[in-house]
Protein backbone atom coordinates (compact mmCIF):
# COMPACT_ATOMS: atom_id res chain seq x y z
CA UNK A 1 0.00 0.00 0.00
CA UNK A 2 2.75 2.68 0.94
CA UNK A 3 3.67 2.13 -3.05
CA UNK A 4 0.57 3.52 -4.40
CA UNK A 5 0.97 7.29 -3.69
CA UNK A 6 4.28 7.76 -6.37
CA UNK A 7 2.21 5.87 -8.63
CA UNK A 8 -0.94 8.29 -8.45
CA UNK A 9 0.97 10.93 -8.58
CA UNK A 10 3.34 9.73 -11.64
CA UNK A 11 0.05 9.47 -13.57
CA UNK A 12 -0.80 13.13 -12.06
CA UNK A 13 2.13 14.25 -13.80
CA UNK A 14 2.06 12.63 -16.91
CA UNK A 15 -1.85 14.16 -17.26
CA UNK A 16 -0.60 17.74 -16.55
CA UNK A 17 2.47 17.41 -19.30
CA UNK A 18 -0.12 15.85 -21.89
CA UNK A 19 -2.17 19.11 -21.77
CA UNK A 20 0.44 21.49 -21.06
CA UNK A 21 1.75 20.11 -24.64
CA UNK A 22 -1.78 20.04 -25.96
CA UNK A 23 -2.38 23.96 -25.40
CA UNK A 24 1.08 24.78 -26.68
CA UNK A 25 0.35 23.10 -29.96
CA UNK A 26 -2.94 25.37 -30.52
CA UNK A 27 -3.23 26.77 -34.03
CA UNK A 28 -3.96 30.22 -33.92
CA UNK A 29 -4.91 32.58 -37.07
CA UNK A 30 -2.46 34.84 -37.84
CA UNK A 31 0.73 32.82 -35.87
CA UNK A 32 2.29 32.05 -39.06
CA UNK A 33 3.22 34.52 -41.89
CA UNK A 34 0.73 35.68 -44.66
CA UNK A 35 -2.33 33.88 -42.41
CA UNK A 36 -4.24 36.62 -42.08
CA UNK A 37 -4.66 37.07 -46.21
CA UNK A 38 -4.59 33.75 -47.72
CA UNK A 39 -8.81 32.86 -47.31
CA UNK A 40 -8.46 30.00 -45.11
CA UNK A 41 -9.37 29.28 -41.52
CA UNK A 42 -6.57 28.05 -40.16
CA UNK A 43 -7.35 27.84 -36.39
CA UNK A 44 -10.82 26.33 -37.76
CA UNK A 45 -12.96 28.63 -35.31
CA UNK A 46 -15.28 29.58 -38.07
CA UNK A 47 -13.70 33.07 -38.49
CA UNK A 48 -10.33 33.20 -40.91
CA UNK A 49 -7.91 36.15 -42.09
CA UNK A 50 -9.57 39.49 -40.97
CA UNK A 51 -12.38 38.44 -39.54
CA UNK A 52 -10.90 36.40 -36.91
CA UNK A 53 -9.71 38.38 -34.05
CA UNK A 54 -6.78 36.68 -33.61
CA UNK A 55 -5.67 38.68 -36.83
CA UNK A 56 -6.86 42.12 -35.36
CA UNK A 57 -3.57 43.58 -34.99
CA UNK A 58 -2.14 42.31 -38.19
CA UNK A 59 -1.09 45.33 -40.64
CA UNK A 60 -3.04 43.61 -43.39
CA UNK A 61 -6.13 44.02 -41.17
CA UNK A 62 -5.54 48.13 -40.64
CA UNK A 63 -5.29 49.07 -43.79
CA UNK A 64 -1.55 49.11 -44.07
CA UNK A 65 0.32 48.38 -47.17
CA UNK A 66 -3.17 48.57 -49.54
CA UNK A 67 -1.78 50.70 -52.05
CA UNK A 68 -0.61 50.29 -55.79
CA UNK A 69 1.82 52.64 -55.66
CA UNK A 70 5.11 54.40 -53.97
CA UNK A 71 3.61 57.56 -53.45
CA UNK A 72 0.14 58.24 -52.24
CA UNK A 73 -3.29 56.46 -51.60
CA UNK A 74 -5.19 55.17 -54.10
CA UNK A 75 -8.59 54.09 -52.71
CA UNK A 76 -9.74 57.38 -52.41
CA UNK A 77 -11.14 60.63 -54.40
CA UNK A 78 -8.47 63.36 -54.53
CA UNK A 79 -5.21 61.79 -54.32
CA UNK A 80 -2.84 60.20 -57.03
CA UNK A 81 -3.37 57.07 -58.32
CA UNK A 82 -0.76 54.89 -59.61
CA UNK A 83 0.17 56.85 -62.52
CA UNK A 84 2.17 59.31 -62.79
CA UNK A 85 -0.27 62.78 -62.81
CA UNK A 86 -3.64 63.55 -61.19
CA UNK A 87 -6.25 60.92 -60.94
CA UNK A 88 -9.74 61.28 -61.82
CA UNK A 89 -10.94 63.86 -59.46
CA UNK A 90 -12.56 67.52 -60.04
CA UNK A 91 -9.30 70.05 -58.84
CA UNK A 92 -6.80 68.95 -61.93
CA UNK A 93 -6.07 67.84 -65.18
CA UNK A 94 -6.17 64.35 -65.71
CA UNK A 95 -3.46 62.20 -68.31
CA UNK A 96 -5.97 61.33 -71.14
CA UNK A 97 -5.84 62.38 -74.86
CA UNK A 98 -9.33 64.17 -74.11
CA UNK A 99 -10.62 66.97 -71.73
CA UNK A 100 -11.44 65.17 -68.44
CA UNK A 101 -14.28 65.69 -66.06
CA UNK A 102 -12.84 68.79 -64.61
CA UNK A 103 -13.25 72.70 -65.54
CA UNK A 104 -9.24 73.05 -66.08
CA UNK A 105 -7.24 72.10 -69.08
CA UNK A 106 -6.47 69.14 -70.05
CA UNK A 107 -2.46 67.76 -69.58
CA UNK A 108 -2.37 66.00 -73.21
CA UNK A 109 -0.56 66.73 -76.65
CA UNK A 110 -3.32 68.34 -78.67
CA UNK A 111 -3.22 71.50 -77.73
CA UNK A 112 -5.10 74.17 -75.30
CA UNK A 113 -7.91 72.17 -74.23
CA UNK A 114 -10.17 74.65 -76.51
CA UNK A 115 -8.53 75.09 -80.06
CA UNK A 116 -10.17 72.80 -82.45
CA UNK A 117 -7.09 70.42 -84.31
CA UNK A 118 -6.93 67.52 -86.80
CA UNK A 119 -6.72 64.65 -85.60
CA UNK A 120 -6.02 62.00 -89.01
CA UNK A 121 -6.76 62.56 -92.71
CA UNK A 122 -6.98 59.25 -95.04
CA UNK A 123 -7.28 59.41 -98.69
CA UNK A 124 -9.02 56.86 -101.70
CA UNK A 125 -8.16 57.89 -105.32
CA UNK A 126 -10.83 56.98 -107.54
CA UNK A 127 -9.52 56.68 -111.27
CA UNK A 128 -13.06 56.61 -112.74
CA UNK A 129 -14.19 59.90 -111.32
CA UNK A 130 -10.39 61.45 -111.78
CA UNK A 131 -11.14 62.11 -107.70
CA UNK A 132 -9.23 61.83 -104.64
CA UNK A 133 -11.55 61.78 -101.40
CA UNK A 134 -9.87 63.02 -97.84
CA UNK A 135 -11.59 61.73 -94.94
CA UNK A 136 -11.31 64.08 -92.34
CA UNK A 137 -11.49 63.34 -88.04
CA UNK A 138 -11.62 66.62 -86.33
CA UNK A 139 -11.82 67.18 -82.68
CA UNK A 140 -12.82 70.26 -81.35
CA UNK A 141 -11.56 69.90 -77.05
CA UNK A 142 -14.55 72.31 -75.20
CA UNK A 143 -17.24 71.11 -77.40
CA UNK A 144 -18.04 74.03 -79.56
CA UNK A 145 -17.76 72.96 -83.05
CA UNK A 146 -20.56 74.52 -84.34
CA UNK A 147 -20.84 74.32 -88.17
CA UNK A 148 -16.88 73.60 -88.39
CA UNK A 149 -15.48 75.52 -91.77
CA UNK A 150 -12.57 73.61 -93.83
CA UNK A 151 -10.22 75.78 -95.51
CA UNK A 152 -7.62 73.88 -97.66
CA UNK A 153 -5.17 74.18 -100.54
CA UNK A 154 -3.82 72.10 -103.41
CA UNK A 155 0.03 72.60 -104.11
CA UNK A 156 -0.43 76.40 -102.11
CA UNK A 157 -3.58 77.41 -103.90
CA UNK A 158 -6.38 78.07 -101.87
CA UNK A 159 -8.98 75.83 -102.89
CA UNK A 160 -12.71 76.86 -101.93
CA UNK A 161 -13.33 76.81 -98.54
CA UNK A 162 -16.15 74.40 -97.63
CA UNK A 163 -18.83 74.55 -94.76
CA UNK A 164 -19.31 70.69 -93.20
CA UNK A 165 -22.75 70.40 -93.16
CA UNK A 166 -25.53 72.18 -91.50
CA UNK A 167 -26.31 70.85 -88.22
CA UNK A 168 -24.14 72.20 -85.32
CA UNK A 169 -21.80 70.04 -83.82
CA UNK A 170 -20.44 69.09 -80.24
CA UNK A 171 -16.64 68.19 -80.30
CA UNK A 172 -16.33 65.97 -82.86
CA UNK A 173 -16.43 66.22 -86.67
CA UNK A 174 -16.17 63.22 -89.44
CA UNK A 175 -16.82 63.96 -93.02
CA UNK A 176 -15.13 63.87 -96.68
CA UNK A 177 -14.16 66.62 -99.10
CA UNK A 178 -13.47 65.58 -102.95
CA UNK A 179 -9.88 67.00 -104.94
CA UNK A 180 -11.17 66.37 -108.28
CA UNK A 181 -9.28 67.08 -111.57
CA UNK A 182 -6.64 64.70 -110.38
CA UNK A 183 -4.24 63.11 -112.81
CA UNK A 184 -3.02 59.28 -112.60
CA UNK A 185 0.16 58.89 -110.60
CA UNK A 186 0.84 62.81 -110.02
CA UNK A 187 1.32 63.33 -106.00
CA UNK A 188 -0.26 66.58 -104.62
CA UNK A 189 0.61 68.69 -101.50
CA UNK A 190 -2.52 69.69 -99.38
CA UNK A 191 -2.92 71.60 -96.32
CA UNK A 192 -6.14 71.54 -94.26
CA UNK A 193 -6.97 73.71 -91.39
CA UNK A 194 -10.79 73.67 -89.25
CA UNK A 195 -12.60 76.33 -87.70
CA UNK A 196 -15.28 76.36 -84.90
CA UNK A 197 -18.02 78.10 -84.07
CA UNK A 198 -15.77 80.33 -81.12
CA UNK A 199 -13.32 81.64 -84.62
CA UNK A 200 -10.71 79.42 -83.58
CA UNK A 201 -8.24 77.90 -86.27
CA UNK A 202 -6.86 74.46 -86.16
CA UNK A 203 -3.30 73.82 -87.15
CA UNK A 204 -2.50 73.18 -90.14
CA UNK A 205 -2.56 69.37 -91.05
CA UNK A 206 -0.50 68.71 -94.22
CA UNK A 207 -1.53 65.55 -96.59
CA UNK A 208 1.00 64.30 -99.58
CA UNK A 209 -1.79 62.25 -101.90
CA UNK A 210 -0.95 60.48 -104.96
CA UNK A 211 -3.27 59.31 -107.21
CA UNK A 212 -3.08 55.91 -107.49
Amino acid sequence: MPRSAPASLLALLLLLVSSVGTIGCEDIEGNEPGECDDGADNDSDGYFDCGDSDCFGAPICNGEGDDDDATADDDDATSDDDDAADDDDTTADDDDVADDDDVADDDDDTGDGVTPYIDNISYFYNPGTATITFSVEAYDPDGNFGIPLLFWSRDGNPQTPQTIGSIPLLGEAFFDIALGGVTTGQTYQLLFVIRDADMRDSPGFPVLATAN
